[in-house]
């Protein structure tokens, strides 16, 4: 049986992905997409509308969609790490006032990971706080346990920091910036608590040096959404379009 395509939905790639994957499944013949988010919205139509059966996992509440059907490896790992994710960052716990969670999912570089941020906006300022950031990650074979903890800890801190200060800006083709007194990099009082899983599989082993980065960013914008029903598609997240 094909594997099918893969699809990671929300945050900055909403569109992007889904279209991506639906040209990658008509030309290479896939039968089969497998969609990693909500039902709602133009971004989960964009799928079906190809004419390709889809299988859902419904991001939500982190539950499967169409139980009892066969799943292909790359689909059963990804539910293990997005349901202990869910479990470690206690998803259905309502949160304090002002306060939501996001969730993302990545496989980059053959690594599966799943993050739920926790995070705040002051109203009238539109400053983002990341209060913590949940992480489980499957590396195939776990080579070094504790180096993998580290390496996921440093991405999300360094997601975190892109995501919401750093940005390079040019005037007459040279950079602007010149040093971190224009160039602000998140400090250590701004940031997260981090808690990682690491769930070793007998898959080979993943790169990981980068592999807790690409979901940060998504999960605090899809976060930022549920409490002020704003998509953010661009990063740094801008705090001015989040002022009430």
């Amino acid at each position: 049986m094909t594997a099918p395509v893969l699809i990671m939905a929300g945050g900055t790639g909403g569109h992007v992905f889904p279209a991506l994957a639906v040209a990658r499944a008509l030309r290479e013949g896939r039968r089969e997409v497998v969609w990693l988010g909500t039902r709602r919205g133009i971004e989960a139509r964009l799928v079906p509308a190809a004419g390709i059966p889809v299988e859902w996992i419904e991001i939500e509440g982190l539950r499967g969609r169409g139980a009892g059907r066969w799943l292909s490896a790359p689909v059963r790992l990804a539910r293990a790490v997005m349901q202990a994710v869910a479990q470690m960052s206690d998803w259905k716990r309502k949160r304090p006032a002002g306060r939501a969670l996001g969730f993302a999912y990545s496989d980059a570089w053959d690594a599966h990971c799943a993050q739920v941020a926790e995070v705040s906006v002051d109203r009238k300022t539109g400053k983002i706080r990341v209060h913590e950031v949940w992480c489980a990650v499957d590396p195939g074979v776990a080579l070094q346990p504790k180096n993998i903890e580290a390496q996921i800890e440093s991405a999300v801190m360094y997601g975190v920091s892109h995501a919401l200060l750093e940005q390079i800006t040019f005037s007459g083709g040279e950079v602007k910036q010149s040093n971190f007194h224009d160039y602000p990099i998140m400090r250590m009082n701004e940031a997260p608590k981090v808690t990682t899983k690491v769930m070793p599989t007998d898959n080979p082993p993943s790169g990981m040096g980068e592999v807790g980065l690409p979901p940060v960013g998504a999960a605090i914008a899809n976060a930022v959404a549920v409490i002020t029903g704003k998509r953010l598609r661009s990063l740094p997240l801008d705090a001015n379009l989040l002022k009430a």
